[in-house]
């Protein structure tokens, strides 16, 4: 559960921290009380997305930190992210389960999440004080806490949702992931043997467009997981950069020049000297400006010495957000999205070279080919018939705990039912979509 929640200059909010005590708790007021922007702040510190816009006016940074009290019941919640173990199936983690395996420690049974934007848009977030990417907090929260919208029970509503629901709760959302990539294959392999009698002219913009979009993914020389890794060191680095600011301001205002708090004390000291000689009534208060001066002038030298330590590299930050920046512009290129896994891009520039060989020096295999596509059809007309088996299996058992959940709120005899039904067709890709062969359906 949530204990508290502190928000810094994020929205309309200068600072506030709010205490949560166990049981339901109402956020009540009229419009424009600022109900809304607890909400964002919530959403913004479990990773959702933000923009600098999101920064109280006049502030450089906003900040929402909160401690959670973590279930101790052993509980555990399989989630779509999770990752895939040695047999294929998917890992179920609780929260503990995943601290442990990323290597972070909870006190006393609780984790403080924390996460701030500044001004130029970047963000960093931490969990129990480590740094941790965007992606990795997301992941986490999903033990912590679920954000649900006024609105959000009328997706139930719209028939296009019912598979995903349904693949949710039967556990295929990797399965079905992957079935998707094999008949994107599918589809690009059958669209490559039909153009392979088009005009010369369409080969060669083809040509064109793989060997530019290779060289391109090439000259990047990408690594797996580049990204996630540059994104923590950047975290990092920024974090360096604004403690650096800040240690330099400190030090500049205790001794940096005449102006500076040691200098105007020094000259502070000659004067009471001189003042003391006229009144010696004044000793006590020069003895205590001398010890003064000392102090300061010593807090000053070890301010020195802690910034003279420091290490930050401003050629180092800026050539990591350069290649970030790469990188996101080639996932906009060749993967699904910007957020896409960096494998995809090494995927796209793999299916380019081939599509080269194929298309290049006029050596097309189109013999090759067809039994490519022919086997990629069998192969996907058989994972599919395997998706809607579970799909069915899943429905069965789903209808019954519905109606038993039904009646339980008094309405018992309800009947609910989950129709999977075969989409009408002939061949392979007519019959199958990116997603299988069903339609799906919930009937009550």
């Amino acid at each position: 559960m949530l204990e508290d929640l502190t928000i810094k200059d994020f929205a309309l909010i200068d600072q506030t921290t709010i205490e949560f005590s166990k049981g339901f708790t109402v956020l009540s007021g009229e419009t424009g009380a600022g109900k809304s922007i607890l909400i964002g702040a919530v959403s913004f510190l479990l990773g959702g997305k933000a923009d600098a816009q999101s920064i109280r006016t006049g502030a450089h940074e906003a900040s929402v930190s909160g401690t959670f009290l973590l279930d101790t019941s052993g509980s555990t919640v399989q989630r779509q992210a999770a990752a895939t173990g040695e047999d294929g199936e998917e890992e179920v983690l609780s929260a503990h389960e995943w601290l442990e395996k990323h290597g972070i420690e909870p006190e006393n049974g609780r984790i403080i999440l924390r996460r701030t934007l500044r001004d130029n848009g970047k963000s960093s977030a931490w969990i129990g004080g480590t740094p941790v990417t965007r992606a990795d907090l997301a992941s986490f929260s999903t033990f912590l806490v679920d954000i649900h919208g006024q609105h959000e029970h009328q997706s139930l509503m719209r028939v296009a949702e019912h598979r995903k629901f349904l693949d949710a709760r039967a556990g295929i959302v990797d399965e079905v992931n992957q079935f998707t990539a094999l008949y994107a294959s599918l589809v690009e392999k059958r669209r490559l043997l039909d153009q392979m009698n088009s005009s010369n002219e369409d080969r060669a913009r083809r040509i064109e467009m793989y060997s530019f979009a290779l060289q391109e993914i090439n000259d990047a020389k990408l690594k797996t997981d580049e990204d996630a890794q540059l994104e923590e060191e950047e975290s990092r680095l920024s974090s360096y950069e604004k403690l650096y600011a800040d240690i330099e301001s400190i030090t500049g205002a205790l001794s940096g020049g005449d102006g500076a708090l040691v200098a105007s004390l020094r000259q502070v000291r000659r004067d009471c000297a001189h003042a003391v000689e006229m009144d010696k009534t004044l000793s006590d208060l020069d003895s205590r400006i001398e010890s003064s001066f000392y102090e300061i002038s010593d807090i000053a030298d070890e301010f020195s010495s802690y910034r003279d330590k420091l290490v930050f590299d401003p050629a180092r930050l800026q050539e990591v957000q350069d290649r970030l920046s790469l990188i996101y512009n080639l996932k906009k290129k060749y993967a699904s999205s910007p957020n896409a896994p960096l494998s995809e891009v090494l995927k796209y520039a793999e299916e380019a070279q081939e599509n080269l060989d194929r298309l290049g020096a006029g050596n097309i295999d189109k013999a090759g080919l067809e039994k490519e596509v022919a086997a990629l059809e069998k192969q996907v007309y058989i994972e599919a018939k395997a998706l809607s088996e579970k799909r069915r299996a899943a429905g069965v058992k789903m209808s019954g705990e519905v109606e038993a959940v039904l009646a339980k709120l008094g309405m018992p005899g309800t009947k609910f039912s989950v129709d999977v039904a075969e989409k009408p067709g002939t061949g392979v890709e007519q019959k199958c979509g990116p997603y299988g062969l069903d339609n799906v359906e919930f009937l009550i």
